[in-house]
C-alpha cells in the first residue's frame, strides 16, 4: 500500500499500535480511537486527550467516515468486516482512506505469527507515515532489546511454561503463533503444548496440571476478581503454583503489535530467569 503522500491523520485501531506511532514520534496525527482497543501504554494515554471515541469495542462506519482520516491502521481486520456497523476496507478506501491491517492481529493464521513480523510493520507504518528514518531508529532499538534478552538468557536451562487464557469457562493454552515464539525468546519452553499448526487449544484443568509447568502466564480475558488466586486454585499441584511461578499478563497491554511483542520479551525474560537481570 502507498500514499500520495504521508497521512497527517489516522484512525488507529489498537493500543500497540497507538504505542508504536507514539515511539515513532507520530502520536499527535491520531485523530480517532475505538473504545476496548484504545489502550495505549500509560505515559502516552494523557497524550491522546479528548479524541473521539468512534466505537465502544468495534468501530461505527458514521463516525469513523466524519472524522476523514487520511489511514486507519487496524490490528485485527475482524474490525473493518462490515459486521454490526462497521466499515469495510472497500467503504473506506473508496472515500479515499488508505487502510493498513497489522499482520500479527488475531486472523486465521496467526499460529505462524512471530516476534520478527514486527521489524516489517514498523517500516511500513513509518512510510505511510513518512517517517521512515523514525521506524528504522525505532526498530534498531528494538533489536537491542531482543539482542541484550539473548545474551541475558543464553546457556540458561529454558522454563516449562504455560499460557493459559481464560475465556469464559474454557482454559485456552498457546499452542503457536506470537505468545508462544515471544515465551521462547524469553528463555522458555512450550515442549508441553507446542503444536505450531493451531495457536490454542482448550484444554481442561486436569491436562494442564498433569503436564506439571514450571512457569504459568495468565491472560485472563474474562475478568476474575483475582486472578493470582484462579490459578493457584485451578492448578493448586503444578510446580508453577508451588514455586510462585505465575505471572498475570495485563490484557490491557498485552502483546500484538508494534512495539509491545519485544517489551514482552523482556518482561517475560525478567519473570522466567529474574538471576539473568540481577546485574546490569
Amino acid at each position: 500500500m502507498s500514499l500520495a503522500k504521508p497521512a497527517e491523520s489516522v484512525v488507529v485501531i489498537g493500543g500497540g499500535s497507538v504505542d508504536t506511532l507514539f515511539e515513532m514520534g507520530v502520536g499527535d496525527r491520531v485523530v480517532g480511537v475505538v473504545g476496548v482497543h484504545a489502550k495505549p501504554a500509560e505515559k502516552y494515554r494523557g497524550q491522546l486527550g479528548e479524541l473521539p471515541d468512534i466505537g465502544d469495542a468495534l468501530p461505527g462506519r458514521e463516525a469513523l467516515l466524519a472524522l476523514q482520516p487520511d489511514l486507519v491502521i487496524a490490528e485485527q481486520g475482524r474490525t473493518l468486516s462490515g459486521d454490526g456497523g462497521t466499515p469495510t476496507t472497500e467503504q473506506l478506501e473508496e472515500a479515499g482512506i488508505a487502510v493498513y491491517i497489522a499482520n500479527s492481529g488475531c486472523e486465521k493464521n496467526s499460529a505462524t505469527n512471530k516476534v520478527s513480523d514486527v521489524f516489517g510493520e514498523i517500516k511500513n507504518m513509518g512510510a505511510l507515515l513518512g517517517v521512515s528514518d523514525g521506524a528504522k531508529t525505532l526498530n534498531e532499538r528494538l533489536q537491542k532489546v531482543l539482542d541484550d534478552v539473548a545474551k541475558r538468557v543464553d546457556g540458561r536451562k529454558p522454563v516449562k511454561v504455560a499460557g493459559v487464557t481464560l475465556i469464559g469457562s474454557d482454559l485456552w493454552v498457546n499452542t503457536g503463533g506470537l505468545d508462544v515464539d515471544i515465551a521462547k525468546l524469553a528463555g522458555g519452553s512450550n515442549s508441553l503444548f507446542d503444536d505450531p499448526s493451531e495457536e490454542f487449544k482448550i484444554l481442561s484443568k486436569e491436562e494442564i496440571t498433569a503436564a506439571n509447568p514450571e512457569a504459568i502466564l495468565f491472560f485472563p480475558s474474562t475478568t476474575t476478581n483475582d486472578p493470582v488466586g484462579f490459578v493457584r486454585q485451578t492448578f493448586p499441584t503444578t510446580d508453577a503454583v508451588k514455586n510462585d511461578r505465575v505471572l498475570i499478563v495485563n490484557p490491557d497491554t498485552a502483546a500484538r503489535t508494534g512495539v509491545r511483542p519485544v517489551y514482552e520479551v523482556e518482561e517475560f525474560a525478567r519473570f522466567l530467569h529474574p538471576e539473568a537481570f540481577k546485574q546490569g
